[in-house]
């Protein structure tokens, strides 16, 4: 079962989703930067993300630091950059006492890190046209990849507002985050790209 995200400063106007990974014995949360937000001002300056989010599941919730509050803000998460710009994906190590009891855990270390083929069948699980407290069960939906590559997957469908941030997953193994939709299609990060930014924060510390 995915984490429920939203801002937890504001009516939960913008839910999506989110879900737990375990790596290396760390758990972390994974979703997606602009479920907080609502807007893409984060891709310019991470600052834009407000400073904590709420993380629920159908029988608890944990507020969440994005920034350090002793530091001047200083990023709690990790994030990725490319050429300036800030991808849509946030990794924030967890706590084992914020972790939303009920939650799923997904194993980072087997999960799908490589391309996918062209036509493989993606589940996206989370919350479309919900808000509020009472949104369980989740809902799924199905997605056919038309592109793939180490950073992102491609779907032929578009992707529901309610499913960013969620899991998707190629039979019962994780393989990416939706995202969205952009051009027609779905985009969905890679886990190959969510390990890469794990990883590059692990090496040095």
């Amino acid at each position: 079962m995915p984490v429920s995200v939203y801002i937890s400063d504001k009516p939960p106007t913008n839910e999506g989703a989110g879900f737990v990974v375990a790596y290396q014995k760390s758990n972390w949360l994974i979703t997606a930067a602009h479920v907080p937000i609502r807007s893409n001002s984060f891709q310019n300056n991470i600052s834009e993300l407000p400073d904590e989010i709420l993380a629920r599941s159908p029988n608890d919730s944990k507020r969440l630091r994005l920034f350090d509050a002793r530091n001047d803000r200083s990023p709690n998460f990790l994030y990725h950059n490319h050429n300036g710009t800030n991808s849509d994906l946030i990794c924030l190590p967890l706590k084992a006492d914020h972790r939303p009891v009920g939650a799923d855990i997904h194993n980072l270390e087997t999960a799908l890190s490589d391309t996918l083929p062209v036509g493989a069948v993606l589940t996206l699980h989370g919350y479309p046209n919900r808000s509020g407290i009472n949104i369980w069960p989740e809902s799924t939906t199905q997605l056919h990849v038309v592109e793939s590559n180490t950073d992102f997957h491609r779907t032929r469908e578009d992707i529901a507002c309610g499913y960013s941030g969620g899991p998707a997953l190629l039979g019962e193994v994780l393989a990416g985050m939706a995202i969205g939709s952009t051009n027609g299609s779905g985009v969905i990060v890679s886990i190959g790209l969510i390990k890469r930014v794990i990883e590059a924060h692990l090496k040095n510390i």
